[in-house]
């Protein structure tokens, strides 16, 4: 409340001001003349301080530049600290007191031999060694807001050169295949063997050296192995929360009928059921009476108190024809409420998906069949021709809401679910945009649309434990998706032996989120105008009867549909605190898509469709993968940043690697103040892929670290597109020689982690991360 305020005070003074200093100069007073002209600058410098502060950056820059006194008012602390928060996407933190150590009964201890201090670990795990002497550690529990700035900045600069503060090696031994990287947690899920039908049961839990804690003196939770008592399927976890969602494989078989999906809410810490969590587990059960299909695939993600699942099933039919059965669930987690479900179909391929808000889940949909492919071959055991793809639904992003619907009650049902078939009273996602990809020529078909990363995870409220303390996280409405695409056209060779295309489509998370509350607006725009429909037939039931509903829209349009406005869903009132702005229909200036598509729409539909003409261009990056080599780990991807590891021929018949950084900041290119200077190496020359321009191989032979930026469009030239795909969205990419030959890399918003895998002892894991938080 104090910025209004504060701004009110500055209008009420500026006009009394002015009201009382006379127009005509030579008739005022000496006092009036000695006192001045009225200026805000008048006003004291908290004052101001305060109403600089509900200024964007670009704003912020603009208004330090109209005198000397704005700009030092600019430059307090908080404003600073403010600023670089919104430029990098990122949400400041509350001061939090330091946790109390973890107990270490009944585990390893390590023991400094240069400053005593100790830590735990176990038997398969190697934690980075001691420093020698004692190592620079920084209690960030208490920190002001210069600190907190200087701290970020000495971050995001490490990032922007790749030059790491510290260079940890560790390693994992035994086979492992689930795991997960988030906030400083490396989770790893503990084999019992090289099958693949063998399911682990134990989870390893390995805490990450920082700058701030090199030695891993304070961990977030300490090094340790939990028997969870149950295979594993997949897993997904929220160390913010505390939270750790596992995902059962096979559960055992209850009052006569097993669900196929069960989900464990545990502590991060403990392994024990959550205790926030009014049920221990959440359920679904079987999607065909009598019959219990193959799990093929499982999708988990988190934010805030939703968790979201997608599912992929197949039952020997399916399996025969290469197809699956997806659906979508949506749960409050503390209180096990089923949010909404959405059968997505059958599809050749698996969807992928990336929660924006609360309230809000983006869906890939590659390959999604028609009704007259399902009724030829969806009776007939046997061989599904892929070479009809004509059957087949438009490649697309879908973005899905399942908000509710204030003017009815809200939903009750928690777990276990019923079948889809005969669940009548479960809330259903709805449908608010439809953005088609380029389009595919005849004969070509989307084989993937795998989705990255995870969400970032919002600060939970001061009077909730969290696991350690952090004075800033990133924003999760902002950041990159990223989309790795491959497509099978069968043109080029004989059936059945498609060559595959692989492209990488990058999409800033704030565009899809503004399209997101601009589709959760128009549906409660619908539910408005029928809630007032509905009260209009209740008031007067016999001038209802012969009105019509075109009537009733004209009449009882709400205030939220009035032009250039959008109602605030609770999907952006859950994280309005401290977000940045996104794009509005009021805020053309930062759309990067079109304001009206040109689809019909029915009036009380929430859907929009967009072409690839509408949206793509000035909202994506499609590029060809410049890593030659199988990326073997999928968290490559954190906030703006997308790591990758690219190998480039070399003299003398070798190859050497490089780590690649893509940065899709757009401060890189909003204002000159955040734009690198031109020694940073930045280019604008036109790209083409494939061709020459995209190699960027041999780009800088024998340098060590190169930087460079490309805001030109890149021209994709395929066979597989109907059209030469042109993209614009702008990044910067930093390369760093390496001296090794790493398998794979992993990001988080303070490491960069460099994995090698040594297969034939079965010791998969020897992870050497480069710390640069």
């Amino acid at each position: 409340m104090l910025a209004p305020i504060a701004l009110a005070v500055v209008v009420f003074m500026f006009a009394m001001r002015r009201r009382d200093t006379p127009c005509n100069s030579e008739s005022e007073s000496p006092e009036a003349q000695e006192l001045g002209p009225c200026f805000v600058l008048d006003l004291p410098s908290e004052i101001l301080e305060r109403v600089l502060a509900n200024l964007d950056p670009a704003e912020l820059i603009a208004a330090s530049q109209t005198c000397h006194a704005l700009r030092k008012v600019a430059k307090a602390p908080r404003l600073k600290y403010r600023s670089t928060l919104v430029a990098r996407g990122y949400l400041d933190v509350p001061n939090r007191p330091t946790p109390p150590p973890w107990p270490r009964e009944g585990a390893m201890i390590e023991t400094s031999p240069y400053t005593g201090a100790k830590r735990a670990t176990i038997l398969s795990v190697d934690l980075p060694g001691f420093a020698k002497g004692a190592p620079e550690r920084r209690d960030v529990s208490a920190l002001s807001a210069a600190e907190k700035a200087q701290l970020l900045a000495e971050r995001e600069a490490r990032f922007d050169e790749l030059k790491p503060a510290e260079v940890r090696k560790f390693s994992v031994s035994g086979p492992a295949g689930v795991y997960e990287l988030q906030d400083g947690i490396f989770l790893l899920c503990k084999e019992r063997s090289t099958s693949h039908d063998i399911r682990p049961t134990k989870i390893r839990l390995v805490p990450l050296a920082s700058a701030v804690d090199p030695d891993i003196e304070e961990p977030i939770v300490p090094c340790k192995e939990v028997d969870v008592g149950f295979p594993i399927a997949d897993l997904t976890m929220d160390p913010s929360q505390d939270l750790i969602v596992v995902s059962e494989h096979s559960p055992p078989a209850e009052n006569g009928r097993p669900p196929i999906h069960r989900f464990h809410l545990l502590s991060l810490s403990t392994g024990e059921p959550h205790p926030l969590a009014a049920f221990p587990t959440l359920d679904s059960p079987p999607w065909v009476p009598d019959e219990v299909r193959h799990v093929s695939q499982q999708l988990l993600q988190v934010m805030g108190s939703t968790l979201v699942v997608l599912i992929a099933v197949q039952d020997e039919l399916m399996a025969m024809r290469a197809a699956y059965h997806e659906e979508m669930f949506a749960w409050d987690w503390k209180t096990g409420v089923v949010l909404g479900r959405r059968n997505l179909g059958e599809t050749l391929t698996r969807s992928s998906m990336a929660l924006l808000t609360p309230t809000t889940v983006a869906v890939t949909m590659p390959a999604v069949i028609g009704p007259t492919l399902r009724e030829m071959f969806g009776g007939v055991p046997g061989f599904m021709d892929n070479q009809n793809p004509v059957f087949i639904h438009p490649p697309s992003i879908d973005i899905l809401s399942f908000a509710q619907n204030p003017n009815i009650p809200p939903p009750e049902d928690t777990a276990p679910l019923r079948r889809a078939d005969s669940d009548t009273t479960t809330p259903r996602f709805a449908l608010i945009v439809r953005l088609l990809v380029p389009p595919l020529r005849a004969g070509s078909m989307m084989a993937q649309m795998h989705m990255r990363p995870d969400p970032a995870f919002p600060p939970v409220p001061s009077s909730q434990a969290t696991l350690g303390s952090r004075p800033f996280t990133q924003d999760p409405r902002r950041g990159v998706i990223v989309i790795e695409m491959t497509m099978d056209d069968d043109r080029l060779v004989m059936p059945m032996r498609m060559r595959p295309e692989f492209y990488e489509m990058f999409i800033l998370r704030e565009t899809l989120v503004a399209m997101a509350e601009e589709g959760e607006g128009r549906l409660h725009e619908i539910w408005d105008r029928k809630q007032a429909a509905r009260a209009e037939r209740e008031a007067s039931p016999f001038s209802s009867a012969t009105r019509s509903p075109r009537m009733f829209r004209s009449n009882t349009v709400s205030r939220s549909s009035r032009p250039g406005s959008v109602r605030s869903s609770p999907a952006s009132a859950s994280h309005s605190s401290g977000s940045s702005r996104v794009a509005t229909p009021s805020d053309n200036k930062q759309r990067t898509y079109s304001a009206k598509p040109r689809r019909k729409h029915h009036a009380d539909s929430p859907t929009r469709t967009f072409e690839w003409d509408e949206w793509g261009e000035h909202s994506t990056r499609v590029m060809e993968p410049t890593m030659l080599m199988r990326r073997l780990w999928v968290c490559s991807c954190s906030g703006y940043r997308y790591a990758s590891l690219i190998r480039r021929p070399v003299p003398i018949h070798r190859y050497v690697t490089d780590l690649c950084l893509h940065d899709f900041n757009p401060h890189w290119w909003e204002d000159e103040q955040f734009k690198p200077s031109p020694q940073a190496g930045f280019s604008g020359a036109l790209e083409t892929v494939p061709g020459k321009d995209a190699g960027l191989g041999n780009a800088f032979p024998g340098a060590r670290v190169r930087s460079f930026g490309r805001n030109m469009p890149t021209v994709v030239k395929s066979d597989a597109w109907d059209i030469d795909v042109v993209t614009r969205l702008p990044y910067r990419s930093v390369w760093r020689e390496l001296n090794d030959n790493p398998k794979g890399v992993m990001i988080d918003d303070q490491r960069i982690m460099l994995v090698t895998h040594q297969v034939p002892d079965h010791n998969w894991l020897d992870l050497r991360g480069s710390c640069v938080s």
